[in-house]
């Protein structure tokens, strides 16, 4: 909620900018509410205090990103827009990679697979399969409520602790972040 400053402008806690909130899809809110849930959800095993999310294959996401960054309770989460020719090495300072749709299936699963031993939380948006060691394969669809499919040895063999709370993300949804029904 805004506080009401001496000059009488509205000072913004954690509000996106109108602008911003304006453009943001429907698409893109869904992916911030359960990317930052996730994140909410995570305990790595080091003092994470500056966590980085890097976004790959989700320009609309990215953007908005920039725009408005993430809050939870690790503080403000630092975005960076990644390009499919960015070496897997490179990714090792991401707390999150988080993989759009967008992204070429062969890189996404060589990123995966390098980066398994890391204390990296992955979380891939409408993979092809579900098998090459993301943490989290993220299915979403303008028509139906999200789901998602934790793969529970890359989360332990990652170090990075998930609260099971991070399952029920899907059930606790703000309804204007719900598919709309066609009600008769």
């Amino acid at each position: 909620m805004g506080s009401q400053t001496d000059s009488g402008s509205v000072n913004s806690l954690h509000t996106p900018p109108p602008v911003a909130a304006a453009a943001a899809s429907h698409n893109t809110r869904v992916l911030r509410y359960l990317v930052n849930g996730i994140i909410e959800n995570a305990r790595w095993p080091s003092s994470n205090a500056d966590l980085k999310l890097c976004v790959a294959g989700s320009p609309a996401l990215a953007d908005n990103l920039q725009y408005t960054p993430l809050q939870n309770r690790y503080g403000t989460v630092v975005s960076q827009s990644i390009n499919p020719q960015e070496l897997a090495a490179t990714l090792q300072s991401c707390s999150v990679l988080f993989i759009g749709q967008d992204t070429p299936q062969e890189i996404a699963s060589q990123w995966v697979v390098s980066l398994h031993k890391w204390a990296i939380v992955t979380i891939w948006e409408n993979p092809y399969e579900c098998s090459s060691g993301t943490m989290i394969c993220l299915y979403t669809s303008p028509a139906k409520i999200p789901t998602f499919d934790v793969n529970l040895d890359s989360v332990s063999r990652s170090g990075v602790v998930l609260n099971p709370m991070v399952l029920t993300l899907t059930n606790q949804m703000p309804s204007d972040l719900l598919p709309a029904t066609n009600s008769p």
